[in-house]
């Protein structure tokens, strides 16, 4: 019984003590770990939107006078396609000041939707505001902290500020008050 127990804390010791493998560098004698801040997406019209992480701050480059509205969504999401009606309402109202940008996640086969397949989801559903896709997304979706619930949404004060973060569908009352709150912080 001692041999099982002390081989148990060897192997315990083993694990805890040795980790996987990162992408670290070491500069000057410190360990730098790589992260990447910069993510380029490509929308269905060909442009491409520019998103910088940095620190606790989301920057759109394109948008940077402007709350930013990122939905993370699927294809085959059937309650994502219950809230297009509402995001459009939204878009519409508060087209001056806000800007949607909804960002495809992986379809059920771990592949990303293409250009085209995105043109056409768009088309299907009459969307008035930004669907984007590439390799990046993948990347970004990490960076964030990981999109774990389809849909996810976040929405960005004019700071770059994450004011709130949705799980699920969410009620566009709901999505209306906060973005007049941030409207009025900016």
């Amino acid at each position: 019984m001692q041999f099982k127990k002390i081989s148990f804390l060897a192997i315990l010791s083993i694990v805890l003590l040795t980790g996987c493998g990162d992408s670290k560098k070491k500069e000057d004698g410190k360990v730098k770990a790589e992260v990447k801040t910069q993510f380029q997406l490509n929308d269905t019209n060909g442009t491409v939107i520019n998103i910088k992480k940095d620190s606790d701050k989301i920057i759109v480059n394109e948008y940077k006078d402007k709350i930013i509205l990122l939905d993370f969504f699927t294809t085959w999401c059937e309650p994502c396609q219950a809230e297009i009606p509402q995001l459009n309402n939204l878009q519409s109202k508060y087209a001056d000041n806000f800007k949607i940008i909804s960002i495809a996640m992986a379809q059920k086969d771990g592949t990303l939707p293409t250009t085209e397949a995105l043109k056409e989801y768009k088309e299907k559903y009459n969307i008035n505001y930004q669907v984007a896709n590439g390799e990046e997304v993948l990347e970004l979706s990490k960076n964030l902290g990981g999109i774990k619930t389809i849909p996810t949404i976040m929405l960005v004060d004019t700071k770059g500020n994450i004011k709130e973060t949705y799980i699920g569908v969410v009620p566009e009352e709901m999505l209306e008050i906060d973005i007049k709150k941030a409207l009025g912080n900016k």
